[in-house]
C-alpha cells in the first residue's frame, strides 16, 4: 500500500507553483498478538522462553514499566510465586529478572 499524495497550488504574483506532499496514514499498522508460551519452572524450556521474551519485549526500548508486567503475566506456578511479592514497578524489572536467572538459570541444573 502506497502513501496518497496531496496537490497544494500556491498563487504568488501570477506565478503558480504546485507542491505535492505526500499524505502517511494515520493509523497504525496493527500487527497479530505474539504468543509466547508461559514460563512455569521446567528449565529445559527456559532458553526458548528467554529468547522469545527478550526479542519481543525485553529489547523494546519503548516499553518501561510494560516489561514488568509482560514477564509477570508470562509467569506461572512456582515462578509467578517466587517473584510475587516484589512491587511492579519499572526499578525492580531487573531484580525480578535476576531472581529468576538465580533460580532457573543454571546451566548445570539442565544436566
Amino acid at each position: 500500500m502506497s502513501p496518497s499524495t496531496e496537490n497544494v497550488t500556491i498563487t504568488n504574483a501570477g506565478e503558480t507553483a504546485a507542491i505535492v506532499t505526500p499524505i502517511t496514514p494515520s493509523a497504525a499498522i496493527r500487527l497479530p498478538p505474539i504468543k509466547l508460551e508461559p514460563f512455569s519452572g521446567d528449565i529445559e524450556t527456559l532458553a526458548r522462553f528467554w529468547e522469545q521474551f527478550k526479542q519481543f519485549i525485553n529489547d523494546d526500548p519503548s516499553l518501561t514499566i510494560n516489561k514488568h508486567i509482560f514477564l509477570r503475566g508470562y509467569l506461572e506456578e512456582e515462578p509467578k510465586h517466587l517473584v510475587e511479592v516484589i512491587a511492579m514497578v519499572a526499578e525492580t524489572y531487573e531484580e525480578t529478572k535476576k531472581i529468576l536467572e538465580a533460580r532457573y538459570g543454571g546451566k548445570n541444573r539442565i544436566i
